[in-house]
């Protein structure tokens, strides 16, 4: 474990954070039951022993050594935008640890629990007829929500890159928790010219981001329109 708590901290130390503020034994959490599988990762609802609460965990299906660069940059840049957003509609950071569950170098990352699921999950049920309790009230608290959360994230120099209904996750209240933050970049004129990659569900992709013009705050706000 010193090994893993050594290579974690190098790149919390290259953050300006310190590995011990968020770093968190696996042993503290209880795994519950799954909220959502990929072949990248796994979403497993866990229960914290000590306190008794229930968190989500995110846990990544690749060995650590075997990341992309790209991949790795990635992970570091979520973990430090979420550390350093603190907003009511963004969904909270608890910690990391470098191993999962069954003590394997493959990082977790524990979040606050959107019991709801996601704003995507709400609204195919809504088209299914199925009652959600997610009266005209609560879908203009969705709305104000998620758009308060984007105008804090630019407020902050920071794009999303990537909103959709299924990084808008919902609590108890159905009030929204905008989660997913990969592909977060600061809006520097540099990073937004080089930014010509494509991230995020086609549909809700900006007109000048498929024409390679990169991202902007006006992408983003695209993507909201949807």
């Amino acid at each position: 474990m010193a090994n893993n708590k050594e290579l974690y901290d190098n790149f919390f130390t290259r953050m300006n954070l310190s590995f011990d503020d968020y770093f968190v034994k696996i042993e503290d959490f209880q795994i519950q039951n799954g909220i959502y599988k990929s072949k990248k990762l796994n979403v497993e609802k866990v229960l914290e022993k000590e306190t008794g609460r229930f968190l989500a965990a995110k846990i990544y299906n690749v060995n650590m050594n075997k990341y992309l660069k790209v991949e790795k940059i990635n992970l570091h840049r979520s973990i430090y935008f979420m550390s350093k957003l603190n907003h009511p509609t963004i969904i909270k950071l608890v910690g990391f640890s470098p191993i999962n569950f069954k003590k394997q170098l493959k990082p977790v990352v524990i979040t606050e629990l959107a019991q709801n699921g996601s704003l995507f999950d709400l609204l195919k049920k809504e088209r299914k007829k199925h009652n959600t309790n997610w009266n005209s009230t609560k879908k203009i608290i969705t709305i104000y929500g998620i758009a308060s959360a984007m105008k804090y994230l630019h407020s902050q120099s920071i794009l999303h890159h990537n909103l959709s209904p299924s990084n808008i996750l919902l609590d108890d209240s159905y009030y929204p928790k905008l989660s997913n933050f990969d592909f977060l970049k600061e809006t520097t004129e540099k990073q937004q010219k080089e930014d010509l990659e494509i991230f995020g569900e086609p549909q809700y992709v900006a007109p000048e981001v498929w024409m390679r013009k990169g991202y902007s705050q006006a992408s983003d706000v695209y993507s909201f329109s949807f």
